[in-house]
């Protein structure tokens, strides 16, 4: 069962996990660490000092490590593969997880450890805050995915 916890607090609480479990330097001030909707994970767009941006994810579905692992293993395969051949729109559109090595690091989160990742963040207007989803949307967006 989810806990529904104040955006501030966890905007705080994303803050921490972003500068200790993977050594970002976060922004200070308002509007920084802002928590994204999300199905079944907890997304957090977070502002770095250097003006970078990206999507703070926190697997609280209990989505297993190999999944995630696959998923970082996927987009990084797409890509390198893509570059070999001179090409980099595929690149541009995927989020990619940040940094060397594994990539995902197990957190605290509302009493319980989670895994989570740091991933690049693809500027753009959240599904979530269309308002009607029309059929013609909807479609849209499933041509989009593939």
């Amino acid at each position: 069962m989810e806990t529904t916890r104040g955006t501030e607090r966890d905007a705080m609480d994303a803050s921490g996990i972003a500068r200790t479990a993977f050594g970002l330097d976060v922004a200070e001030g308002p509007g920084s660490v802002q928590r994204l909707p999300g199905d079944q994970e907890r997304n957090f767009r977070v502002q770095a000092a250097g003006g970078q941006t990206y999507l703070l994810r926190l697997y609280v579905s209990g989505m297993p490590r190999e999944e995630i692992a696959f998923l970082r293993d996927l987009t990084d395969h797409a890509c390198r593969d893509e570059a070999s051949r001179g090409g980099a729109e595929l690149s541009a559109r995927l989020q990619r997880f940040v940094g060397e090595g594994e990539r995902i690091e197990s957190v605290e989160w509302e009493g319980r450890r989670v895994d989570a990742c740091l991933l690049t963040f693809l500027p753009g207007q959240l599904l979530a805050d269309v308002h009607p989803h029309s059929p013609e949307l909807i479609r849209d967006f499933g041509r989009t995915l593939g």
